[in-house]
């Protein structure tokens, strides 16, 4: 009895010293931009973040700021308005060739998710993509990653990007009324307006699972991550980790809580339809079953879509590796996992 009293208090005082020596974060408060927050189901995992009180559990303090678009969201970082922003990866190559040393810490889904959808009225002589040769395709904006995908895709099929035209219509509600509207041939989407144009389009490809990623891409290809600069980094790394922390446990809680779960635990203000937005989550689940890591692969892939539109970052050094770090995941995976 006496031995196991002793156990019982070396345990005491090994954990308040290991408390004691706990050094605070550097920089609790933490401003975290996106692009597209309320209208980008990828973000579901910084929603739930939050919603779950896991960045609280971590010491933060986070203020969120929807900027509309991940290339605002970029702008604010380097003007030094943000701590981190949640936006395409790629941005992290592009600011690189521009000097400025960015750096993400957690990829956000494994696919883009991008579709690409014939209005009903146009689907009897639009069966596949490359009937495409000569059309009107809707695009987020030109140069965007829809565009990407949409060129990338007619290539596939043997087409050029010339073949096509262009057309800029938004992710949201315009995009929505440009489909229903019937001014586009084809069009390239995300959700949550992809399930609302459900019912009025025919989909030739989906890259929110495997097989559209693969016909597109060549493999995974990850979209949307969570990155800041590289200076951040490595003033406040116990701070980076904690984001990353709350970040990846909420990625984890996505993959094994049930839909309907999911659905009752978002916050009010980003579900008007509880039925179409569980039918949009469960459209993304595997794209969101994702450990958050970059690979050199997925890094090349993303390299390979921004220079069909940036052919002259060929000359630029960039150094892949150092536009992303699987450190903090791997931490955040031995404390959750």
């Amino acid at each position: 009895m006496l031995l196991t009293r002793r156990l019982i208090l070396a345990a005491a005082v090994s954990l308040l010293a290991t408390t004691a020596r706990a050094e605070p974060l550097e920089h609790p408060h933490v401003i975290l931009g996106a692009g597209g927050l309320f209208s980008q189901v990828a973000k579901v995992p910084l929603v739930m973040a939050r919603a779950l009180g896991y960045f609280k559990d971590e010491g933060l303090d986070v203020e969120f700021i929807d900027f509309g678009s991940g290339a605002k969201g970029a702008q604010a970082l380097v003007a030094g308005n943000t701590d981190f922003v949640s936006g395409a990866y790629e941005h992290t190559i592009d600011l690189q060739a521009k000097g400025l040393s960015m750096v993400d810490v957690v990829g956000m889904s494994r696919y883009p998710g991008y579709v690409l959808v014939v209005p009903k009225a146009k689907a009897g002589t639009i069966k596949t993509v490359a009937d495409l040769k000569g059309k009107a395709i809707g695009v987020s904006a030109p140069g965007s990653g829809t565009q990407v995908f949409a060129v990338r895709a007619l290539e596939k099929a043997g087409l050029k990007k010339e073949d096509a035209s262009y057309v800029g219509v938004g992710l949201g509600p315009t995009a929505v009324a440009a489909a229903r509207a019937g001014q586009l041939d084809a069009l390239v989407t995300q959700d949550p307006a992809t399930t609302e144009m459900w019912d009025d389009v025919v989909v030739l490809l989906d890259s929110r699972e495997a097989a559209g990623t693969v016909a597109v891409y060549g493999g995974d290809y990850v979209l949307d991550g969570l990155y800041t600069t590289w200076a951040f980094v490595n003033a406040n790394p116990r701070t980076t980790q904690a984001v990353v922390n709350a970040t990846v446990r909420a990625m984890l809680w996505l993959n094994k809580t049930p839909i309907d779960e999911i659905v009752a635990k978002v916050p009010a203000e980003y579900v008007k339809d509880k039925d179409r937005y569980r039918r949009m989550l469960s459209a993304n689940m595997s794209a969101m079953n994702f450990d958050g890591r970059i690979t050199p692969v997925v890094a090349q892939n993303a390299y390979q879509s921004i220079l069909m539109f940036q052919p002259n970052l060929k000359d630029a050094k960039i150094d892949l590796s150092k536009t992303y770090n699987n450190q903090f995941i791997d931490e955040a995976m031995k404390k959750f996992k």
